[in-house]
């Protein structure tokens, strides 16, 4: 995105400096990847909304509700999604968002983190997690042959996990 070189980057910004790409459509890049802003946002909506296609053609035995939102990394002390669970009395919850991917070119790949680029889901473990639910969600991983990876969370998890615990 406009450098070709460290020492180009460096002549612009400093390690540390917050910066925002100011591109609000989808940009596609190689081996079928894509960037813009707020992806997770827009990823995690197509999602829920491919959740809901399922739900209505197979009914389940539960209330189902689905909420999207948005800046849940600023921790919000009123953020829609605890608003909505507690005005809805749930009692339980499944967050969806992004996490980084450990195949990146220079990750530095820790024991508690991996999980490669189209690897298949990350579940959070630990922290304000709730443990029956990840539990839960690991065993139809295993009994469906969904290959999934467990991250390690040991305080905020910069999701809406946190405002709902």
């Amino acid at each position: 995105f406009g450098v070709d070189s460290c020492a180009e980057a460096e002549a612009l910004v400093s390690v540390g400096d917050p910066l925002v790409l100011e591109v609000a459509e989808v940009v596609e890049l190689p081996h079928r990847r894509l960037s813009s802003r707020a992806l997770d946002n827009r990823v995690g909506a197509y999602v829920l909304l491919d959740v809901l296609d399922t739900l209505l053609a197979t009914p389940v035995a539960a209330t189902v509700h689905l909420c999207v939102t948005t800046r849940e990394e600023l921790g919000l002390p009123l953020a829609p999604s605890a608003t909505l669970a507690h005005h809805l009395a749930l009692d339980g919850a499944v967050v969806l968002d992004a996490t980084m991917a450990s195949s990146v070119p220079a990750f530095p790949v820790a024991r508690w983190h991996r999980a490669p680029l189209g690897g298949g889901p990350v579940l959070g473990r630990g922290g304000p997690t709730a443990w029956g639910l990840t539990e839960s969600l690991r065993a139809v991983a295993a009994s469906e042959d969904i290959p999934h990876f467990l991250q390690a969370l040991g305080g905020a998890s910069a999701t809406d996990v946190d405002a709902l615990s």
